[in-house]
Parts: C-alpha cells; sequence; structure tokens
C-alpha cells in the first residue's frame, strides 16, 4: 500500500512532483472547481493526488458553505446526441 508521502505513481510507478491544479468534483449534484491546489502529479501519466491536509481544506469549505469566489459557466453535452 502508497503511503501519502511516496513519490512513485501507484497507477503506473513514474515520479510524482509537486505542482499547483485545478480540481473540480462534484458534491450533492453540483459541479465545483478549486484552482491552484497543490497536488502531486505523475510526470509519467499526469495522475494527480491531494494530500490528507488539502482535501480536509476541501471538506471544510462545504461545511462551512463558503461563497465561491466567481461562478463558471460549464459546457454540458448528452452522450447519446454526440454521434448526431
Amino acid at each position: 500500500m502508497q503511503t501519502s508521502l511516496s513519490n512513485q505513481c501507484p497507477e503506473c510507478a513514474g515520479t510524482l512532483v509537486q505542482k499547483t491544479i485545478t480540481h473540480d468534483l462534484r458534491f450533492e449534484g453540483r459541479l465545483y472547481s478549486f484552482h491552484d491546489v497543490p497536488a502531486r502529479v505523475c510526470a509519467a501519466c499526469g495522475a494527480a493526488y491531494l494530500d490528507a491536509p488539502v482535501l480536509k481544506q476541501i471538506e471544510a469549505t462545504f461545511k462551512r458553505r463558503r461563497e465561491p469566489e466567481q461562478y463558471l459557466k460549464v459546457p454540458a453535452f448528452s452522450f447519446d446526441r454526440l454521434s448526431a
């Protein structure tokens, strides 16, 4: 089992490097986007991993019901209509 401080990607065994990313997630049926999130990203496959303190801070944002800094418009597609 991988530890949270491992420098090896559990998906492909590539090297994890510290970066900031945009992390999108769904919560209670709504899409949220977090910018400038510290993450460890695999240099080989691009998989991103967030450490526990980062996830806890994101979770606390929902618990405190903070007002977002901005609202974004997101394009949406229905898969069954893509071939039309």
